[in-house]
């Protein structure tokens, strides 16, 4: 059996980043009243906004396993996360409906 020293510690890691990154999809239900109001959207407009963030989350699943195949996972892992951080640091100056999507 390989001991592995740090692997509680890997995964209190990968709990903590599969918690925010579930929260930070899971808080835009609760955002949408303010996010409509701020930038004057319509239900529909709005709808259309979840629909292409799940659309995009729905595509990038699939591809990310794909990469995680070829590349160490550890690495495609904090890839993804980043780039899902960036995406959600940016979407919050949105000021307008195309900025957003």
């Amino acid at each position: 059996m390989i001991r592995v020293p740090y692997k509680w510690a890997a995964l209190g890691l990968l709990w903590v980043t599969y918690f925010l990154l579930q929260g930070t999809r899971q808080i835009y239900g609760v955002t949408i009243p303010q996010i409509k109001a701020d930038i004057g959207a319509s239900d529909l407009e709005m709808g259309m906004v979840a629909s292409a963030f799940f659309m995009a989350y729905a595509v990038m699943v699939p591809f990310g396993g794909f990469i995680a195949d070829l590349f160490r996972r550890k690495w495609v892992i904090a890839a993804g996360a980043a780039l899902f951080a960036i995406g959600v640091f940016s979407a919050s100056f949105a000021s307008s409906l195309g900025l957003l999507l």
